[in-house]
């Protein structure tokens, strides 16, 4: 497993004869080949594509039937969220004794054996004495039934990563102005994805589960109609507040009465003294809400969401301010964020892929494969 952030690298598809990109989204799972050479950012040639349910397994006989049995290099892609992502510290080492010490230091803090996953890392903080690694963690049993269906097709998985890695490799690939610190904003079917890039590098990452209502965001301005009708001379705020139309002052959608400390919850590292309890690898990942709610809460918490980001990536890591904000798969609610973020915050949002490109799948889809096709 290969998720090692190296700017301007291309390692994967050295001297490959076919390059094919697998993409397995919560609902969807994607092969595609790029139509000329690695270089064109506009067009991707989808060869396999088919619909799942979201937790079940990925049936690569579905997805490659058809397909030759011609020798390919293949790079994977999956979202965030079907990663387990664990924060450890340990002491200030060379990256080989990091290495070596890791699974140890692993065994302290999983309910799982390590031998029951594939595991990456980086380094998120570095001091004098310690340094923060944030460890990326998949089941080795699902992707070893990947890769033996792929090899069964003599197709060889030689790269692997998270969409936010794709992701910002992209950016990089069309020459987006990163010089300023930038976020992106990935919206899967149940789960948001968030990094932040500065300095070349992936300072910070983030799955949020929150899951997508399934009407149209068009719903919001009718039910704020029939919200305002019921109450006359008042407001209704997100959240379920009222505020007085004479009232000079006006709601913040980022103000949560629950908490005044915006970090609340935002547990990111932990320490690991000796007698801290081994916890499951699923409670590392964020929580938000299992249930669907409605398209003015959803908008509410990405707001709240990428606020955080931003104020942790600059308050507990010291970084910049991030200057911009990317979104992808927010083709049905992209004006909406526009307006929310730009009531609190001062950030230039672009979407995501920057350029349309041509392609059968969605455009974040479509812009994740042309990413990890640039490693």
């Amino acid at each position: 497993i290969y998720l090692k952030w190296s700017k301007g690298k291309k390692i994967m598809f050295r001297r490959a004869s076919q390059q094919l990109i697998l993409c397995c989204a919560e609902t969807e799972v994607v092969c595609a080949m790029n139509t000329k050479a690695s270089g064109d950012l506009k067009q991707l040639n989808v060869i396999g594509r088919y619909e799942k349910q979201p937790g079940s397994d990925i049936d690569m006989t579905r997805l490659l039937a058809g397909m030759s049995r011609n020798k390919a290099k293949v790079a994977f892609v999956a979202p965030l969220n079907q990663f387990s992502i664990v924060n450890v510290t340990v002491p200030a080492l060379p990256r080989e004794a990091v290495a070596r010490m890791l699974p140890y230091t692993l065994s302290k803090v999983l309910s799982s054996p390590v031998s029951e996953f594939l595991y990456d890392w980086q380094i998120s903080q570095q001091f004098k004495d310690r340094l923060e690694l944030t460890v990326y963690l998949f089941p080795v049993l699902k992707y070893n039934a990947i890769k033996q269906s792929l090899s069964e097709k003599q197709k060889e998985v030689v790269w692997f990563e998270p969409d936010i890695f794709s992701g910002f490799s992209l950016l990089e690939a069309t020459d987006e102005d990163l010089s300023e610190p930038a976020i992106l904003l990935l919206l899967w079917k149940h789960s948001i994805s968030i990094g932040v890039y500065e300095k070349d590098e992936i300072t910070l990452v983030r799955s949020v589960e929150l899951n997508m209502p399934q009407d149209s965001p068009d719903e919001i301005k009718k039910k704020s109609v029939e919200k305002k009708q019921e109450i006359p001379g008042k407001s209704i705020a997100p959240g379920g507040g009222t505020v007085s139309e004479d009232s000079e002052e006006s709601y913040d959608p980022f103000f949560s009465p629950e908490s005044d400390n915006i970090l609340a919850g935002f547990d990111l590292l932990h320490g690991e003294g000796e007698g801290e309890e081994k916890q499951a690898v699923s409670e590392n990942r964020e929580k938000v809400d299992d249930s669907e709610g409605s398209w003015e809460e959803y908008l509410e918490t990405i707001g709240l969401e990428i606020l955080r980001t931003g104020d942790y990536h600059t308050s507990v890591l010291k970084g910049k301010a991030p200057a911009k904000l990317y979104i992808g798969g927010a083709e049905c609610c992209f004006q909406q964020i526009t307006k929310l973020v730009r009531q609190g915050q001062n950030l230039q949002v672009e979407k995501f892929p920057p350029n349309k490109i041509e392609s059968e799948c969605s455009q974040l889809i479509a812009g994740l494969c042309l990413g990890v096709l640039q490693r």
